[in-house]
């Protein structure tokens, strides 16, 4: 933990994690950065093998701008969230995050989070994957990173949309409250909507790279 942030080595005691903000051995020490697309996006700290800090990282964007996502890279970003929340949430999760706008910009050691009314992804995973993408000519490699990056998104930003959605649904009648909770004795629903709007996110999100 650094200044309040925690990074996580995906791997501890045998135990799998979700790690953006992660911790890896080096030639030089132990890194704690962020991380994506199988690499590291940027480096914030240098540690010795104890653990002491050795160089705190100068992780200064060179680029400030705030660059407007794609709606349907948005879309496709929560229908994921929505595909793996409980069915309860869904209607209230879409209705939280129709009023938020994507919008890729420089953060300060998060991959993506949402505040003020907005969701910013860092533009270095943007970066990271136009690189990826430029390095193949494989259609379905490049679908596949394309893929990576929205469930990336998702993972991050995913718990925050949820909590938001739990408010929102709590604060609804108590008829409309147990109506949503009864959907849970219901078959598990179908996911084609939520596949086609991931599939359409996917292709936008190439398409931007692309315009690039």
């Amino acid at each position: 933990v650094w200044r309040g942030v925690t990074y996580h080595r995906p791997d501890l005691q045998g135990i799998a994690r979700h790690a953006p903000r992660r911790v890896r051995d080096t030639t030089d020490g132990v890194r704690c950065g962020l991380w994506a697309l199988g690499r590291p996006l940027v480096d914030h700290l240098v540690l010795s093998p104890d653990a002491e800090v050795v160089h705190v990282l100068d992780v200064t964007a060179a680029d400030d701008a705030v660059v407007p996502g794609p709606a349907r890279v948005w879309d496709g970003v929560v229908a994921a969230v929505v595909a793996g929340s409980l069915p309860p949430l869904g209607p209230s999760i879409r209705e939280i995050a129709a009023r938020l706008p994507l919008e890729w910009a420089s953060l300060d050691r998060d991959l993506a989070r949402v505040d003020d009314g907005r969701v910013r992804v860092d533009a270095r995973l943007r970066d990271a994957l136009d690189d990826l993408v430029a390095a193949t000519r494989d259609a379905n490699v490049r679908a596949g990173l394309a893929l990576a990056v929205i469930a990336e998104i998702a993972a991050c930003i995913g718990d925050g949309l949820r909590g938001r959605a739990q408010a929102l649904l709590a604060s609804r009648p108590e008829a409309e409250q147990r109506a949503a909770l009864a959907t849970l004795e219901q078959p598990e629903p179908e996911r084609s909507e939520e596949a086609r709007a991931i599939t359409a996110g996917v292709q936008a999100l190439l398409e931007m790279i692309a315009g690039t």
